[in-house]
């Protein structure tokens, strides 16, 4: 991943060059600084498992503003320990305002943006920087981050997602900071702490938490459930977002959520992911189409596609094919 760091348009840039992510069991931890008459600026980075994680302190010696920009789109979570700072993304309506205490989930199509920083102010932050083709390698894993917004980032829309910094998130980015402590154990801590701090901010940023438990639906909720069952079978390989679904059957965004998995027994998300992998058994089994092409048709990327078709069936997707040409 190429990144490009520039002060108010000066050159030469503060930073121009790749930040290779690492592939799962890789570890690599670089680290830098920079002292510069308007700023001061360290890192330290660790790869670990796809993701890019850095704990970053910035302090501005006056007014001024950072760009940056990436070859790639990435998703982009963010712990705000010290400080402030106003962003702004390409492709977000509005910018907003990184402080501490809380913590951002960002997508930014146009991967590019800057940061407005007050004289004085130093910020602190741990950043932790995954691509979208993780992202939908981690959804075929782990169907619930759909459920958590994310959908719009795997349609290539923006994303902005903000929650409170939790003791769990603050205890858990201070054992980053420390990984090394676990010796041969590094990688695989790194990793699995990747993911438990992914999944506490998700948690954080949920825009309302469990409800007690249901009352029992209206035969007009359940007409609706129903309703909403056949519009997703419908247009599978396209499917609504939860917020159009919704309107489409005369709900609100939590209602249909609450009571989808109320009367169908699964998420919005389960159930479609499991009309898509029934369509695409189906493809394999009955026609001789390439295997890309069955996972385009129902709507994954090729790698995606073979993770979730092993995770529904137990199979791989070219094992379907060659049972059906030995039963022939």
């Amino acid at each position: 991943m190429h990144v490009h760091v520039s002060l108010d348009e000066l050159e030469p840039p503060l930073f121009d060059g790749n930040l290779p992510v690492s592939a799962p069991g890789d570890l690599a931890v670089q680290e830098f600084r920079i002292d510069h008459p308007l700023l001061s600026w360290s890192n330290r980075m660790v790869q670990a498992g796809g993701f890019l994680l850095s704990r970053r302190q910035f302090t501005a010696h006056r007014d001024l503003t950072v760009a940056g920009r990436t070859d790639q789109p990435v998703v982009d979570w963010t712990v705000c320990l010290t400080g402030e700072i106003e962003a702004e993304l390409d492709g977000l309506a509005h910018p907003y305002t990184s402080s501490a205490g809380r913590c951002y989930a960002t997508f930014s199509p146009e991967a590019s943006g800057r940061v407005r920083c007050r004289e004085g102010v130093t910020q602190e932050v741990f950043e932790m920087v995954m691509t979208p083709a993780l992202l939908e390698d981690l959804v075929a894993r782990y169907p619930a981050l759909v459920e958590q917004a994310l959908g719009p980032v795997l349609r290539g829309e923006p994303l902005l997602l903000i929650g409170p910094q939790t003791p769990a998130i603050r205890r858990l980015v201070g054992e980053l900071s420390r990984f090394e402590d676990h010796g041969s154990l590094s990688t695989l801590f790194a990793e699995s702490a990747a993911l438990r701090l992914l999944a506490l901010q998700l948690d954080a940023m949920r825009p309302e938490r469990e409800a007690p438990p249901p009352r029992a639906l209206s035969s007009r909720e359940v007409d609706r459930m129903h309703e909403a069952k056949a519009i997703l079978l419908a247009r599978a390989t396209d499917p609504p977002s939860l917020q159009e679904l919704a309107r489409l059957v005369g709900t609100n965004e939590f209602a249909l959520k609450r009571a989808f998995k109320a009367t169908h027994g699964t998420t919005v998300f389960g159930l479609l992911s499991r009309a898509r992998m029934e369509r695409a058994h189906l493809l394999l089994s009955e026609t001789d189409r390439p295997v890309s092409e069955v996972a385009a048709e129902v709507g994954y990327t090729p790698a995606a596609f073979s993770t979730a078709f092993r995770r529904t069936w137990g199979l791989r997707p070219s094992d379907v094919r060659r049972g059906d040409r030995r039963g022939r």
